[in-house]
């Protein structure tokens, strides 16, 4: 099996001086579908805004562990597969 490792140059950090890389390595002949590895996951903001409520929500949410997280360094990140998840079991259908 032949590996292919497509490499996109995406911003400078403003912490250093240097291209940050987000690396996606695909089996040969596989697509990624027009999605980068980074699709799936969610900082705060984008949570937010997908769940149209203030930025301020999401934290309270993520200290009282009611919302599915996890940190990368200091920073709360979201998959947005769990936040699909937690959506439809929290939703309340009303008849």
């Amino acid at each position: 099996m032949t590996i292919q490792a497509n490499v996109q140059l995406t911003r400078v950090d403003r912490r250093r001086s240097f291209p940050c890389q987000i690396c996606t390595i695909l089996p040969s002949g596989a697509k990624a579908q027009g999605k980068t590895v980074s699709d799936d996951i969610m900082t705060v903001r984008e949570v937010a805004a997908y769940l149209k409520v203030n930025e301020r929500t999401i934290y309270r949410l993520v200290t009282d562990q009611k919302i599915p997280s996890f940190k990368v360094g200091g920073s709360w990140r979201f998959k947005k597969g769990a936040i699909d998840q937690w959506v439809q079991q929290n939703t309340i259908l009303r008849h």
